[in-house]
């Protein structure tokens, strides 16, 4: 195992705007781990994977993400402030934050308030991914309406998307349950 080396601090200024790469943890070196970019004009971070892609996150955003990641959101309230305040936010927000709130409020049993959310982010034009609609059939399922976790399963492979083990198994195991 190699050596842990703190993450340097560097900025860049050029046409496009300034950047300051700021430290967060400590790395062993050879390794690739994501790594957060703070764009000093827009207050923007990156959010980079390990293959180097990034997609531009608000702090909104990551505020969210954190809040729900660390299980702070306990109650319907705490869920639905995020959601009002990132439908509102221009240019709307990532799928993914939305999923994030999603999850957290089914985590909280809100079901059937995650469907209603579903429709709300469809109504603003945020588009549903394979990870909303495994969130969209766990939370039909847990109501007792498998039918309309079929019709999101459907909704999935009509829009070309590949359902993962985790989808089949989220609606195959509700299934089973209500066959015994």
């Amino acid at each position: 195992m190699g050596a842990l080396t703190p993450l340097v601090v560097a900025s860049w200024t050029g046409e496009l705007g300034s950047f300051i790469f700021l430290p967060v943890i400590s790395v062993v070196v050879g390794t690739s781990l994501p790594a957060l970019l703070y764009d000093a004009e827009r207050m923007q971070v990156e959010d980079r994977n390990y293959y180097g892609a990034g997609t531009q996150i608000s702090q909104l955003e990551s505020f969210v993400r954190d809040e729900c990641k660390s299980g702070r959101i306990k109650k319907l309230d705490d869920g639905l402030k995020y959601f009002d305040q990132l439908i509102s936010q221009r240019p709307l927000p990532s799928n993914a934050t939305f999923c994030h709130v999603l999850g957290s409020l089914s985590k909280i049993k809100c079901h059937s308030d995650v469907i209603l959310l579903h429709k709300k982010m469809s109504l603003v034009g945020v588009q549903p991914d394979i990870f909303t609609f495994t969130i969209l059939i766990n939370c039909c399922c847990k109501l007792g309406k498998v039918d309309h976790g079929f019709c999101f399963l459907g909704e999935i492979i009509k829009r070309g998307y590949h359902p993962d083990t985790i989808t089949f198994y989220t609606h195959e195991r509700v299934v089973s349950t209500r066959e015994d």
